[in-house]
């Protein structure tokens, strides 16, 4: 059973926007450590902000990743029972691991949204970047919200019956 359209076109936009941050952020991440590594032992210099910027870009890249692992329903996990249930409550389990994880994904959404205000409205200014840090913390719920999305895919392929790639890689 297919996807229907608007669910499928979530999935593609949601991926497309994975990738890009993927590569973008690891590559941005690889030459401002590279540019560090050469200032500092070449040059004997370098910029403050440069570690907590590359601490930032790779954090940023692989919270993209992990939304896109949730995609192929291969992220780490708990599933030993699972693996070797039966089909029916081989389901039900898939099912309520999801239906948690969705939950556990929306409440850090909010949790992280409320502290991005707390930040914003104490006007506080990450020494290491100069940057303000609700535009930092900003990774949270939007990375999150995305898991969200993914586990809520997730979920209504277990509950259709539509095969996830995790199923396909592992059976």
């Amino acid at each position: 059973m297919n996807r229907p359209a608007w669910l499928q076109r979530i999935d593609d936009t949601l991926s497309w926007l994975e990738s890009g941050l993927i590569g973008g952020l690891t590559a941005l991440a690889f030459l401002t450590g590279s540019s560090q590594v050469i200032l500092r032992y070449v040059f004997n210099t370098g910029f403050a902000w440069s570690e907590g910027m590359f601490v930032l870009l790779t954090v940023a890249a692989m919270l993209a990743a992990g939304s896109r692992a949730a995609r192929d329903d291969a992220h780490v996990r708990m599933d030993l029972l699972a693996q070797h249930a039966a089909p029916g409550p081989r389901k039900a389990l898939q099912l309520t691991a999801h239906l948690l994880t969705l939950g556990l994904c929306v409440y850090f959404c909010v949790a992280g949204y409320t502290y991005v205000r707390f930040s914003f409205d104490m006007e506080t200014i990450a020494p290491e970047t100069g940057i303000a840090e609700w535009k930092t913390w900003l990774l949270i719920p939007l990375s999150m919200a995305a898991f969200s999305l993914r586990y809520a895919i997730l979920l209504i392929d277990v509950w259709c019956d539509r095969p996830t790639a995790y199923k396909e890689v592992r059976e």
